[in-house]
C-alpha cells in the first residue's frame, strides 16, 4: 500500500556548478522579475517551500561558486556543497550533494534539480512529494501537458546506486532507465517545472528580462 505519511527526511540537491557556457553569464546569479532575487536563491526558496526538508546548492569552487554561495545565505534549511571536479558532468555535482545530504542521515526520499527554473513554483514541487506518499514508485517525475520536468524525486534506497554510477559515462537518467516501470508522473498545472532556461533567448521569454553578457572561462557541467 502507499504511504500516507509524509517523508519525513526529502534533502533537495539544486545543481550551481555548470558553467553556463550558452547563457554567457552566471544563470545561478541572474536577477529574477520582479524583486531582483538571484535565480539561485529563488530555486532553493521554492525547493523549501514546496515540502524540502533541506535543499544542498552544489557550486563549483572558486569566485563564481562562492558569489552562489553568497546568495543563498541565510535561507533557513539551505547548505552550500563544493564539488572539486565540476567538469566530470553534472553527475558528478548530484553525487557531491547526494553524500552531503547522507551525511545527515538515509533520506527517505531525495529531490534533484538544476536551478535555472525561473518559473518554478512551491506547488508544483508540492505535487511531486504528494505523489510520492501515495505510490509505491521509486521514481517521481513532475509532468506538463506531456512533458517531464524537474524537480525529479527518488526513493532513498537508489542513493547508493546514483552514487555508484561514474559521472564520466553515465548520467542521472541512467535510473530513469534502469527503472523506467516504477516511474510515475505527477501532473503539474503551471509549465514552471519543465521550463529551463539556457540561453539568453531563454531567459527573455521566460522572465522578459535581459542580462549583460561576460566571458564564461570555467569548465564544468
Amino acid at each position: 500500500m502507499p504511504n500516507a505519511d509524509p517523508p519525513a527526511w526529502v534533502p533537495a540537491i539544486l545543481l550551481a556548478a555548470g558553467a553556463s557556457r550558452r547563457m554567457g553569464t552566471p544563470k545561478a546569479l541572474l536577477p529574477c522579475p520582479p524583486s531582483g532575487e538571484p535565480l539561485v536563491r529563488r530555486t532553493a526558496r521554492v525547493l523549501r517551500e514546496g515540502g524540502a526538508t533541506a535543499a544542498y546548492v552544489v557550486v563549483r569552487p572558486g569566485g563564481e561558486g562562492d558569489a552562489i554561495a553568497g546568495a543563498v545565505s541565510g535561507l533557513d534549511g539551505v547548505s552550500v556543497v563544493v564539488n572539486p571536479s565540476p567538469e566530470r558532468g553534472m553527475l558528478s555535482s548530484v553525487q557531491a550533494g547526494l553524500r552531503a545530504a547522507i551525511a545527515h542521515g538515509p533520506p527517505d526520499w531525495f529531490l534533484v534539480s538544476p536551478c535555472d527554473l525561473p518559473r518554478l513554483e512551491p506547488g508544483s514541487v508540492k505535487a511531486v512529494l504528494d505523489m510520492v506518499r501515495h505510490s509505491n514508485a521509486r521514481i517521481v517525475v513532475p509532468v506538463y501537458e506531456g512533458l517531464r520536468g524537474h524537480p525529479t524525486a527518488f526513493r532513498g534506497n537508489l542513493a547508493a546506486e546514483a552514487l555508484a554510477l561514474v559521472p564520466e559515462t553515465h548520467g542521472l537518467n541512467e535510473l530513469l532507465k534502469r527503472w523506467a516501470g516504477s516511474v510515475a508522473e505527477a501532473a503539474v498545472t503551471v509549465d514552471g517545472a519543465v521550463r529551463d532556461a539556457d540561453t539568453p533567448e531563454e531567459w527573455r521569454d521566460l522572465t522578459g528580462a535581459g542580462h549583460e553578457r561576460r566571458a564564461i572561462e570555467n569548465d564544468g557541467e
